[in-house]
């Protein structure tokens, strides 16, 4: 089963850490808010992307400029879509029809520094997010569906890790961006619920209290989505059993 994935980390980090067999990835889209990706209109970023260091992250800031997306959701070879809203913490940045996901490489890139004018900021978690990023997904699994041949869409139902794996850990360390893991799930309960409405719950990969906890070794450090490794056991078992299942 070839999975593409639209979303983060701990989608990627599932198909890596745990590998299962007939299961590849097809393709990794990140960093982009869906209110972004599904725009009406591009961003041109007259060159400011050279100034992001990372090639991933270079990669990730003009994908979501461009709106390349839906091109790649039309055009790639894949068997499941594998969708997370952790991306969905960075708020966009509206001009227009234009939409940009305000991300850590977007900041890097400086591509506001002269150009601040007109554009103005939709906080994530407000109701005009919530409703831009409910219509934006509705498109996207319109895309999707409308393909010739059948897709489905899993989703990666994940809250942020409320504990760390070591005892007498500061489970302060968990906060990110100024929001607590609590706010955090508090804040995108809407959004999981949303998008468990839109499809079957036999693809919703909803991993348990016991498991969503923060590993503090992780390889990319400690975060309320760096979870620990039966984290991700439980996602490629669940992404194993549909698999099974198609």
């Amino acid at each position: 089963m070839r999975v593409l994935i639209y979303g983060s980390c701990i989608s990627r980090d599932s198909l890596e850490l745990a590998p299962r067999q007939g299961i590849q990835l097809a393709g990794y889209s990140a960093r982009s808010s869906v209110v972004s990706a599904f725009a009406r209109r591009p961003t041109d970023l007259s060159g400011a992307s050279s100034q992001v260091r990372s090639s991933f992250q270079r990669r990730m800031l003009e994908a979501d400029a461009g709106k390349s997306l839906p091109k790649v959701l039309r055009s790639s070879p894949y068997d499941l879509l594998l969708v997370d809203i952790v991306d969905e913490r960075f708020n966009v940045l509206a001009k227009g029809e234009e939409r940009l996901t305000d991300s850590p490489a977007l900041r890097e890139s400086k591509f506001l520094a002269n150009r601040a004018a007109g554009w103005r900021r939709i906080d994530s978690g407000t109701d005009e997010h919530f409703d831009a990023w409910a219509d934006a997904l509705d498109r996207m699994l319109n895309v999707v569906s409308g393909l010739p041949t059948r897709v489905p869409v899993a989703f990666l139902d994940a809250g942020w890790a409320t504990s760390i794996a070591r005892p007498g850990a500061d489970h302060g360390q968990l906060s990110h961006a100024g929001r607590s893991p609590e706010a955090a799930n508090e804040l995108f309960a809407r959004y999981r619920e949303y998008f468990c409405s839109k499809i079957p719950q036999g693809q919703v990969i909803r991993p348990p209290a016991q498991v969503t906890v923060s590993d503090p070794d992780h390889k990319w450090g400690l975060a309320p989505f760096h979870y620990v490794q039966a984290f991700y056991d439980f996602v490629g078992n669940r992404l194993a059993e549909i698999a099974k299942g198609m």
